[in-house]
């Protein structure tokens, strides 16, 4: 939660009741069902969802601090151990991106920032920076974030495809920018902070694309710095957070950039505020404080603001994120005392989800989750589309938003034989879908062969690090040596092709 503006508070109680009456009695017909992904044992500072499903968070103090994700199977660390790992965003590819601690930094706590691509090892995308922080990533696979550069807080924008980032405010002599947020259609808004007076700052929010940064529109008019950039959706609806002196309170914001109208969120005043969320179709959901360690989930939706129907049995909803699915992420709990839960919300007249069982032939009981690929493919010949999960060796799995229909699905992962088998979502959720990959796909080619001996071969005695390791392809069971038992499986399932 951000540091809050202390000030003396105005009468408030009774509007609060008469609100939250209000609220109860437009509370919407949707109703959820929820998961526990993990549990926490500190406050959880972020969390993102994506339309797949996926779930990250950060969570825990200090240098402490760690990004966790969700795919579909069990909990995964993403983030670097004791580098205060920040700010996790995904996108709808699968990619994330977080702020650590530089991993050559030498006690001054600069940091980077980082994107895990979906799978394999994470990389930074800004080295030769300052100390970056709170970047975001669109599903055009573009990242943006802010960095002290020359004494002066700037915004940097990296294309997708591109190694080369950009300073998008360096024509900006006087205003520091920073919480930068992008669109999928070339659009960036941040926050700008100039000087006003000596010592004393104004920040307002600004946006522009990503081309033409220097001709940029200001939304706000403030003369101190109570402005947060929250949220920007492709089809042109800004969200943030600003203070409310004639009341005392947070608000949240929304401003359509088609319309050029802004207004304040009915409803969403606040004593302390956290970050909102919004989605696609306009949707806004905000955490509301209440009382002494209390928040609840509200949503701003078709014009009415009610509370979010969704019973926990802990009085700490907070934060909040939304996906395009209509599913919601959000942790609650009581304090840190005793913790926090990772919720996952699923409309209940949401698509069917399958979920079930992958047997990853041979994998070490300690081995990395891999990725795994589902490819739906529709009887009645509509377009075939693909899932995917991080699977963990215990091989428990689900995905979500799978169109009632009937299937064969192909299951695929990098060292493994292709499965197909047939799943029949008529009905609703498909559960105890049960089927084993087997091993030897060195090469990743859908055959155990000659190829994959040779792969093999050459890594043979190979560890993580040496000059053949091969990025482990051969490492066939994953337990970080190339060796006999990987030699095992390959013989096992020689000559054998996978489902095409």
């Amino acid at each position: 939660m951000h540091a809050q503006k202390h000030c003396t508070p105005r009468p408030f109680t009774a509007g609060l009741i008469a609100l939250t009456a209000l609220l109860a009695s437009t509370a919407c017909a949707q109703t959820f069902t929820t998961r526990i992904l993990a549990h926490v044992p500190r406050n959880v500072t972020s969390v993102s969802l994506n339309d797949n499903g996926w779930a990250v968070w950060t969570t825990g103090l200090g240098n402490s601090s760690q990004v966790f994700l969700w795919a579909g199977s069990e909990v995964i660390p993403l983030g670097f151990p004791n580098r205060n790992n920040r700010d996790a965003r995904i996108n709808n590819n699968d990619w994330v991106v977080w702020s650590a601690i530089k991993a050559n930094d030498t006690g001054q706590g600069s940091t980077d920032i980082y994107v895990w691509k979906g799978d394999g090892v994470p990389e930074s995308v800004s080295t030769g920076l300052d100390s970056s922080a709170e970047p975001v990533i669109n599903d055009r696979n573009d990242i943006a974030w802010w960095s002290s550069h020359e004494g002066i807080h700037d915004v940097f924008y990296l294309p997708a495809g591109s190694s080369t980032y950009r300073n998008l405010t360096e024509f900006d002599a006087v205003g520091a920018s920073a919480m930068p947020q992008i669109d999928n259609n070339g659009y960036i808004s941040w926050v700008r902070t100039i000087e006003i007076a000596p010592h004393v700052g104004a920040s307002n929010l600004v946006f522009s694309t990503t081309g033409s940064t220097s001709d940029f529109t200001q939304i706000t008019f403030r003369d101190d710095l109570n402005v947060y950039n929250y949220g920007m959706t492709s089809s042109g609806k800004l969200v943030w957070v600003q203070y409310n002196d004639a009341i005392s309170r947070w608000e949240v914001w929304e401003y359509d950039r088609n319309t050029g109208v802004s207004r304040a969120i009915p409803g969403s005043q606040t004593q302390f505020f956290s970050p909102p969320a919004v989605r696609e179709d306009g949707t806004i959901a905000f955490p509301v404080y209440i009382t002494t360690l209390t928040y609840r989930l509200y949503w701003h939706r078709n014009g009415v603001t009610e509370l979010i129907p969704i019973t926990t049995s802990y009085t700490q909803n907070r934060p909040v994120a939304l996906n395009n699915r209509g599913q919601i992420l959000f942790a609650s709990g009581n304090s840190s005392a005793t913790g926090f839960y990772l919720i996952l919300a699923t409309p209940s007249d949401a698509p069917p989800s399958v979920s079930g069982r992958i047997q990853m032939e041979g994998i070490a009981a300690n081995a990395p989750a891999q990725r795994i690929t589902l490819t739906f493919r529709p009887s009645n010949n509509a377009p075939e589309f693909t899932r995917r999960v991080m699977l963990a060796p215990s091989g428990t799995f689900t995905v979500y938003n799978v169109p009632p229909n009937q299937y064969l699905v192909r299951v695929k992962g990098k060292k493994w034989l292709a499965t197909a088998l047939p799943v029949n979502t008529m009905a609703g959720n498909v559960v105890n879908l049960t089927l084993t990959l087997r091993a030897g796909d060195a090469n990743n080619d859908n055959v155990v062969d000659v190829l994959d001996l040779a792969e093999l071969i050459a890594a043979f005695d190979a560890t993580p690090g040496a000059a053949n390791w091969n990025e482990g392809r051969a490492d066939l069971n994953c337990d970080n040596v190339v060796d006999v038992l990987d030699l095992d499986l390959l013989v096992r399932n020689f000559d054998l092709e996978g489902a095409p």
